[in-house]
């Protein structure tokens, strides 16, 4: 029960996913406008075979009714009841019935009802009741005098009408979902390509452009295609500008900064400066230490950012990085009073070493500088079922308010109780580029107590892999 359920809701929620694609539902009101056209149509059809059918009956009754009277103006009404014994055993078509006064019948199989002209009636048959359109006069000595005719293959007539055009009807639906599905699944397929180069391009990889369809007349799909394009070269070129601002910045304040940092250390060395000042020169140039680092890390973050892995990347063992970084780490975690405890099993990512060592030794620092002594810091590496790598850093600190988690990966943010700290605010915007550019998926977690950042890697065989985007 419990795999059956599991599959139920699986088809709900591919059936809720396929509802809301635009086209889908195009189609669905296509087939329902179709259908009740094919209703409408089939209704009018209906009506107006019934009709020409029961006008053409009524024509035949009275002219049998008619040769009757004639025959009874004749021959005499002492005959009539002959007559009809004859045509009845002829066969002509028709039925009959006479009675008398009291309802006694005299000749037919018809029981006219006692009222004169047109009715429908119904008397029981040998398999099922039949049902007659009759028309009723009286003789000239009151006796009820029927002539009528079966309904049943008119009806016959009818259903068989019908049913054509219930087929008609699901041939033009299933026409109409042919038709639909032969020029939505090209725009499905165009405007899928269209959300892939968007996905790409917010994973970082601002290259990614919606390739032109070649076509004579481009239609809006294409138009929508080329303004994207605009648009991300306009956005190229928007951030290779501040990047490259930045970048110049932070070199040409960098440099000056150097020379200072290097005149306050001769400063700090001379023999002649008192203890005070010495002092305030120490604390100057630990300002400038950590405004240097600051520079240090805005370069790098740019670095980074302005990377291009390509459609291609090396196939890294994460685990074997991660035994790596922990054996270089070690002392200093131990030498500030926190444990580092790994758990490395056998995971590959593709891309680029330097920088995924780089995330992981800034989310090592970021437990070591933000948690107090006795914090338990813990790495994990693991491969998931479908290939996917996945990296954990986690400890037992104090944690990141949910409502502050996914600001704490832009630069320059720091918590509160942080300011005091030493740090420039970039090392986990740091992290979250690496994973960008890697097409990882970054997400911080509470650990019950602590902060546990995840990072899953796509599966090495397609993390690169080359995705067409067609227009």
């Amino acid at each position: 029960m419990t795999g059956l359920a599991a599959a139920l809701g699986a088809v709900r929620r591919r059936g809720r996913w396929v509802w809301r694609r635009t086209g889908v539902r195009l189609a669905a009101i296509q087939i329902l406008v179709v259908l009740i056209a094919f209703g409408v149509a089939g209704m009018m059809t209906r009506a107006a075979i019934r009709a020409s059918n029961e006008a053409m009956l009524r024509r035949e009754i009275l002219g049998e009714m008619a040769s009757l009277q004639d025959e009874m103006a004749r021959f005499g009404e002492g005959r009539i009841a002959g007559t009809i014994a004859r045509r009845t055993r002829l066969w002509r078509g028709f039925d009959y019935g006479l009675e008398d006064r009291g309802g006694a019948v005299l000749a037919g199989r018809l029981h006219p009802p006692g009222r004169l002209g047109w009715m429908e009636l119904r008397q029981p048959g040998p398999d099922a009741p039949d049902a007659f359109l009759i028309y009723v006069q009286q003789t000239p000595r009151g006796r009820w005098l029927a002539v009528g005719k079966n309904l049943a293959a008119g009806r016959r007539q009818m259903r068989m009408v019908t049913l054509r055009l219930v087929a008609a009807a699901a041939c033009g639906a299933l026409l109409s979902l042919a038709v639909w599905a032969l020029f939505v699944r090209s725009t499905w397929r165009r405007l899928a390509n269209i959300a892939d180069a968007a996905r790409l391009v917010a994973d970082g990889r601002l290259a990614v452009r919606v390739a032109a369809a070649p076509r004579r007349r481009p239609d809006d799909i294409d138009e929508v295609g080329v303004a994207l394009n605009a648009m991300l070269d306009r956005i190229g070129g928007l951030i290779g500008e501040l990047r490259r601002v930045t970048t110049d910045v932070a070199h040409d304040l960098r440099t000056p900064l150097t020379r200072v940092r290097q005149r306050l250390e001769e400063l700090e060395h001379a023999a002649d400066i008192p203890t005070a000042r010495r002092q305030v020169v120490a604390r100057a140039q630990a300002d400038l230490e950590n405004l240097l680092r600051t520079f240090d890390a805005l370069l790098q973050l740019a670095e980074i950012e302005g990377r291009s892995l390509g459609d291609e990347g090396a196939v890294v063992d994460l685990a074997q990085l991660a035994q790596r970084l922990a054996e270089t780490f070690l002392p200093d975690v131990e030498a500030g009073g926190r444990r580092l405890e790994v758990e490395a099993g056998p995971a590959l990512a593709a891309g680029d070493a330097a920088l995924i060592a780089q995330m992981l030794v800034n989310l090592i620092e970021n437990g070591m500088r933000h948690t107090p002594p006795g914090t338990t810091l813990r790495l994990r590496v693991a491969a998931r079922a479908d290939g996917a790598a996945q990296v954990v850093v986690a400890d037992d600190g104090p944690g990141i308010p949910p409502e502050l988690r996914q600001a704490v990966l832009t630069p320059f943010f720091r918590l509160d109780q942080s300011r005091g700290s030493p740090g420039s605010g970039v090392g986990l915007a740091i992290v979250a580029a690496v994973a960008a550019r890697h097409g990882a998926r970054l997400s911080l977690d509470d650990n019950a107590p602590g902060l546990r950042v995840t990072a899953d890697f796509p599966p090495a065989r397609r993390a690169f892999a080359p995705r067409p985007v067609r227009g």
